[in-house]
């Protein structure tokens, strides 16, 4: 009894987790995928005639919603072209950390995408904080030798406390992808809580049992 529980303690707080120890991003868990859209105006040499040339898709808390086809499902990140996709990093693996070097926010990391040339993509993500939410991330950098992919997104979310600090982020401009974070207490918190009751009763129940089973005997 007591080891089940704890194992689903363990899966609720798994699922319970988006972002770390002092930023909370669950308010970014939305139903549609954020899209930083094909043709998006860009400079990199991977890009053709100065615009992306594909679309791509990212989630923050959970895998790709509406964005699933092909390679992108059980993705954080996922890049789409006609009639292909490949995935950035698969969610499983996304781990996150307090950003560094002076920059208030988080960083995001996923793995084992998409094979190309044998070779796994992955992605890191830095979410910074800002005065005004960005729809989508801005694509920075591909290191050709790794198939890692960076991205910046400055978000309200990722200021103070996060979410738990600033309460629902307001949405940032119209755009593809755009969506406002609403706050509330996720599945896994609930699990915890209910996770947490039960084993009191458990507990304090088996130590009345085992009171009144004494008693009878003495």
């Amino acid at each position: 009894m007591i080891a089940l529980l704890f194992a689903l303690a363990l899966v609720a707080s798994a699922e319970a987790l988006c972002g770390t120890a002092k930023k909370n991003l669950s308010c970014m868990k939305v139903p549609k995928d954020f899209e930083l859209p094909i043709n998006t105006p860009c400079s990199l040499p991977q890009c053709q005639h100065n615009k992306l040339p594909w679309s791509i898709f990212f989630q923050v808390c959970q895998e790709l919603q509406t964005e699933t086809q092909q390679y992108c499902a059980g993705s954080m990140a996922c890049q789409s072209w006609p009639g292909e996709t490949a995935s950035l990093g698969q969610y499983s693996t996304v781990t996150y950390q307090d950003a560094t070097g002076g920059i208030d926010g988080v960083v995001v990391h996923a793995g084992q995408g998409t094979v190309a040339n044998g070779i796994a993509r992955s992605m890191v993500l830095t979410i910074e904080c800002a005065a005004t939410s960005e729809p989508y991330p801005t694509f920075m950098h591909e290191a050709t030798s790794t198939l890692e992919y960076s991205f910046n997104w400055k978000r309200k979310e990722a200021c103070g406390k996060g979410c738990e600090g600033s309460g629902p982020a307001p949405p940032g401009p119209p755009g593809p992808g755009s969506h406002g974070g609403g706050k509330g207490m996720s599945l896994g918190g609930i699990l915890l809580i209910v996770i947490a009751v039960v084993i009191v009763v458990y507990l304090v129940g088996g130590m009345i049992f085992m009171a009144v089973v004494k008693g009878a005997r003495g």
